[in-house]
C-alpha cells in the first residue's frame, strides 16, 4: 500500500503537496505552526501562499474554525515562514 504525501488545505479544500503546505495543531487549547512536523496527532493545513493566509485573516478563518484556541499572531508567524 502506497501512503499518499499529500494534504488538504483548509480553506479552498484543494489536496497540495504535503511540502506546499502549513501544518497547525492543537495543544493545550492553543493553535501552533508546527513547521518541522515533528507533534504527533491531528494536524490541520494550510496552503503556503500570502493570498490564501490574507483571506484567512480577513475573514478570522482560523478564529471561527477553532473558537478561541486561534490567536492574531498565527497568521503573523506563517507570513514569516513563507
Amino acid at each position: 500500500m502506497q501512503v499518499s504525501n499529500t494534504r488538504q488545505d483548509m480553506l479552498s479544500r484543494k489536496t497540495y503537496p504535503k511540502d506546499k503546505l502549513f501544518r497547525l495543531y492543537l495543544e493545550g487549547g492553543s493553535l501552533h505552526l508546527d513547521l518541522a512536523s515533528t507533534y504527533k496527532g491531528r494536524g490541520y493545513y494550510v496552503y503556503k501562499d500570502l493570498k490564501t493566509i490574507l483571506e484567512m485573516e480577513k475573514k478570522e478563518f482560523l478564529e471561527k474554525k477553532f473558537k478561541s484556541a486561534a490567536s492574531s499572531s498565527i497568521y503573523q508567524e506563517m507570513k514569516d515562514n513563507l
